[in-house]
């Protein structure tokens, strides 16, 4: 008998396959130099600092630290990263500032007593004992230590993310969205007293499984704050994937689902042929390339399906 853990899945026979496109195109070149993050105002920081004489490790300190404030998902002054490095004269190196653990972590410190495996608050995903000791400040201080200008100093490398955070910046729409998350999810509930269950739809689309990932699962993290708050049940009420990859369901699906408290997740119909003669499916048949890798999801312990409700006797 499987063993009961948080997530259910109710699987409905329906979906479509997408074929992710990849579009090529030149890339973008620069004679003296240029900056490139994921945020058009940080990335501006970083051209000042080398108009100001600074060179590229400054640049990216400035910038690093501007992204903090412009795009805070993954601005990390608490977390860590990769600095790789090319210098003037041809020669490589990088600083690995990857988040670290705690000085008093030792090997068993996500195991209970009888040396099984903590889950939620105390173990390696949930609660303070969950994250690493940040790197990313630490680093930024050593390069520009061994490989900054000279010309800048610390403080003139942070002043632009200070600036940004103390008189306001134009914000993006993906972070407006983000903002306004919860607000926007709500603006056409109907009332406490009439939701018992709230949830989301949600396909992959065009997008790259990592986008997936992160996709569904900011949005699960949304779901279940609401669901705290209103005291209500959270389920994915509708998905659908990428299933030209044959190890979507254990390589990129449970990614996005298997950290969140969710009651269930449903997965929608296979439509059959359309009219264009494509055959548009979600869940795998018999024979489909990522029938093996369902099985696998199948059988995982996160995993319980509506038959195995059944043997559980959840409901009585």
């Amino acid at each position: 008998m499987k063993t009961v853990h948080r997530i259910v899945v109710l699987v409905v026979l329906l979906s479509v396959l997408n074929v992710t496109l990849a579009f090529a195109r030149e890339p973008v070149r620069a004679r003296h130099g240029m900056v490139a993050s994921t945020n058009e105002v940080a990335s501006r920081v970083g051209v000042e600092i080398m108009k100001r004489g600074g060179n590229a490790v400054d640049a990216a300190i400035a910038v690093a630290f501007a992204l903090a404030v412009t795009h805070p998902a993954a601005g990390n002054l608490g977390g860590g990263g990769f600095m790789m490095i090319r210098l003037r004269d041809g020669r490589t190196t990088a600083i690995d500032y990857r988040e670290m653990a705690p000085d008093a972590a030792h090997r068993n410190v996500y195991l209970d007593k009888n040396g099984n495996l903590i889950e939620g608050e105390g173990g390696s995903l949930v609660g303070y004992r969950a994250a690493g000791v940040p790197g990313t400040v630490r680093g930024m201080e050593l390069a520009l230590k061994k490989y900054g200008s000279g010309k800048l100093t610390w403080a003139q490398l942070v002043e632009p993310a200070r600036q940004l955070a103390g008189r306001g910046f134009t914000v993006t729409n993906e972070l407006a969205r983000s903002l306004y998350a919860n607000r926007e999810y709500l603006e056409k509930y109907p009332g406490d007293e009439w939701v018992d269950v709230i949830g989301f739809d949600i396909y992959q689309r065009n997008s790259s499984n990592e986008k997936f990932i992160a996709d569904i699962d900011k949005m699960l993290s949304t779901l279940e704050e609401i669901a705290k708050e209103k005291n209500k049940i959270p389920a994915l009420t509708e998905f659908g994937g990428n299933l030209s990859d044959s190890s979507w369901w254990t390589g990129t699906f449970i990614k996005g689902i298997g950290n969140h408290k969710i009651s269930y997740v449903l997965g929608w119909r296979n439509a059959g042929a359309t009219s264009s003669g494509e055959f548009e499916y979600y869940v795998p048949y018999k024979g489909h390339t990522t029938e093996k890798d369902f099985v696998r999801f199948y059988n995982m312990q996160k995993t319980l399906f509506e038959s195995d409700i059944k043997k559980e006797k959840l409901y009585q």
